[in-house]
């Protein structure tokens, strides 16, 4: 007689993560209780992955997200990092990034059976990459990762020279190797600066929300993202503007043509249960903002430097274009939608084109340009959009 054989019973299901049940069992590391108690715990608090979108502004969808850590506690309540991550422990920072890097890549590469490929961003802190046993990690971690490392970001946080430390180089570069692309935060604070472009296999920039979200009461910063955009574009870096937290700073993203952006006006942090309802809800894509003056703004600056460039390259053939009548420009259009017709920034714009006619004409004769008269008028009308943006913000 054969006796039946029975399966095994299956597995019980995995705990909650609580934080410290989490921190203990991870990497396979027994953490002492100084690391325990370095962690700023709610009673029952549990990791949670949130998601804040970033839009493509050439099409107007979302491309993509960056996931944040939070902590959740007993009653529900969201703390966010500096609430209670100790971020001078290495050792807990190590957690939290092994613990982002499975969760937020499990839970966008299940949106793909929805029809959302999206990309994912995760922060990471690079002096710990310099440690054998955390790099090793990284790469278990991405070989066994749901979603093709094209499709995962890393975005590099640091406040020290990360860079002259011994391995650093080599681990960046390893991680760029495998296809992951590197980013580099918050971009024109701290150390992130051109020479980490330079020196670094980064594929994206991230500039600092405090150069985007107060452009109503400074417009003018709008000259560095512009410069900076352009920077990008010779680079081949994806370029990212956090700080989009107005529809009129939104409307300048997108007349500054910022490839990709991040903020409040498109969306907060959110878990992932509401990230897929929001995608979802914006499957058609976005509709851009009402044009404003900090639109316009944004608009003139990007177009001027445009067409400039066109009468230095091609003078013959600009002094004849039709991009020289005020009302078939960018600007013009812009001008309209904004309700600023027949407004002195109205008058202003037909007599740069007018002025803009002639330096064409005077390029292609002579060979050179006296850009004086234009760069006067280019000048009030900045001022006068100016003054209109700061009083709108004032108001508002």
């Amino acid at each position: 007689m054969c006796q039946k054989i029975y399966p095994p019973p299956p597995p019980p299901p995995p705990p909650p993560t609580t934080v410290k049940s989490y921190i203990s069992g991870a990497y396979n590391v027994n953490l002492d209780s100084k690391i325990i108690r370095a962690w700023k715990l709610p009673p029952g608090g549990r990791l949670r992955a949130f998601y804040q979108p970033v839009l493509e502004s050439r099409t107007l969808r979302i491309v993509s997200v960056e996931a944040l850590v939070r902590l959740e506690d007993e009653a529900g309540r969201i703390y966010l990092p500096n609430q209670f991550i100790p971020d001078t422990n290495d050792d807990a920072l190590r957690q939290i990034t092994h613990f982002m890097l499975l969760e937020a890549t499990r839970e966008i590469a299940s949106l793909d059976a929805d029809g959302f490929a999206l990309g994912v961003s995760i922060n990471v802190v690079p002096r710990l990459l310099t440690d054998p046993d955390c790099l090793a990690c990284f790469h278990v971690v991405l070989d066994s990762c749901p979603l093709p490392a094209s499709r995962i970001t890393l975005e590099l946080l640091e406040t020290s020279e990360f860079i002259n430390q011994s391995g650093a180089m080599t681990a960046l570069n390893a991680l760029a190797d495998i296809g992951v692309r590197l980013a580099l935060d918050d971009l024109g604070t701290g150390f992130s600066s051109l020479a980490r472009l330079r020196d670094l296999p980064i594929g994206e920039m991230k500039l600092d929300f405090s150069f985007v979200r107060g452009l109503q009461q400074k417009p003018s910063d709008m000259h560095f993202l512009l410069a900076l955009r352009e920077l990008a574009d010779r680079i081949h870096c994806n370029f990212v503007a956090e700080g989009v937290e107005t529809p009129a700073i939104l409307d300048a993203m997108l007349a500054l043509r910022i490839p990709f952006l991040q903020g409040y006006a498109i969306a907060r942090p959110m878990p992932f249960a509401e990230l897929r309802a929001f995608l979802q809800t914006h499957d058609q894509g976005f509709v851009p903002p009402t044009p404003g003056a900090l639109g316009v703004y944004g608009c003139l600056l990007c177009h001027d430097g445009l067409l400039r460039r066109l009468v230095d390259a091609q003078p013959t053939l600009s002094a004849t274009a039709r991009i020289f009548d005020a009302t078939a420009c960018r600007v013009h259009r812009r001008i309209q939608l904004a309700g600023l017709a027949g407004t002195e920034l109205d008058r202003l714009h037909r007599r740069y084109h007018a002025v803009l006619t002639r330096c064409a004409e005077t390029q292609a004769l002579q060979g050179t340009v006296d850009w004086r008269e234009l760069n006067a008028v280019e000048t009030e009308m900045e001022a006068w959009l100016i003054q209109e943006i700061v009083r709108g913000a004032a108001d508002g």
